[in-house]
């Protein structure tokens, strides 16, 4: 290894790159936008299943407009798709199931 540089495996050397403060904070800023827009797109649809093939877009509602709701129950036939509903929706739902009569 040289002062300015780093030795591969095969043997070549190769001079680091240093980027200047502003050069870095740049691209920090992009990598941020670009998790920033990963995550808002796998909030606005679900990810298909082998139960569910497709995807289902969900509404991108105003604080507002949006609502909170628990759904008890939410494992069974008519909790699910209440669930989904209500998401596709654009409202932020809890589910919540004991499994009781799950046999």
């Amino acid at each position: 290894m040289t002062s300015n540089g780093v030795e591969t495996p095969d043997g070549p050397t190769y001079k680091r790159l240093k980027l200047s403060e502003s050069e870095s904070s740049i691209d920090e800023d992009k990598r941020l936008r670009k998790y920033v827009n990963y995550q808002q797109m796998l909030a606005s649809q679900s990810i298909p299943t082998a139960t569910t093939p497709y995807v289902m877009k969900t509404l991108k509602l105003q604080d507002a407009n949006r609502k909170k709701i628990l759904i008890t129950g939410g494992a069974g036939f008519v909790g699910s798709h209440l669930t989904d509903r209500l998401m596709m929706q654009g409202h932020e739902v809890v589910v919540l199931d004991n499994f009781s009569l799950v046999r």
